[in-house]
Order: structure tokens, then C-alpha cells, then sequence
């Protein structure tokens, strides 16, 4: 079990990489708004990242939505980018 009574000598990092797909009608439209979204707090009103109340969540993302718009492809680039580096992390281990 660590001992912090002298301080701390650093940190390890645990990251996170979260994702929501919004909806895309047949016209190409999205749909990006809190009610769309996996981390949106209904009894709340709130956002489950940030726990920030959202004023109109049928609209529109707020404007500190911590969520980045991306393509499909975007996305997939991203995953696999991180796979890429998470991957050689475990091969070094």
C-alpha cells in the first residue's frame, strides 16, 4: 500500500477517450443535441461530463460541450491511433 506522508514523487495517468454517435437522417442531416447523447442527464437536465445544466437539450450541444465533432472516418483514424500507441505500450511491458 503506498505511504504519502512525505508527498508524492509523481503520477500514472489513466485516459479516457469517449464517443456519442448523433443521428443523420436520410438527408444527411445530424441531429447533435444533448437529448441525442449517451452522457446527458434527463432527471438532471445536466451533462454527464462537465455536470453543467443544459438549457435546451432537444436543440442543440451547448457551447461547453466537451464532445468534438468528427467524421466517421475521423473517428476511425482516432481509434486506431490510439490502439496503435496503447499497443506498444503493452508490448514493452
Amino acid at each position: 500500500m503506498p505511504k504519502f506522508e512525505s508527498g508524492v514523487k509523481g503520477y500514472t495517468f489513466g485516459i479516457g477517450i469517449v464517443a456519442n454517435p448523433f443521428p443523420v437522417d436520410w438527408n444527411g442531416h445530424p441531429h447533435e443535441c444533448c437529448e441525442e447523447c449517451f452522457f446527458y442527464r434527463e432527471a438532471s437536465k445536466t451533462c454527464g461530463l462537465d455536470h453543467k445544466p443544459v438549457l435546451y437539450p432537444g436543440k442543440y450541444c451547448g457551447d461547453t460541450c466537451l464532445l468534438h465533432k468528427v467524421t466517421e472516418e475521423q473517428y476511425m483514424a482516432i481509434i486506431d491511433a490510439v490502439e496503435d500507441i496503447i499497443g506498444e505500450k503493452d508490448e514493452q511491458t
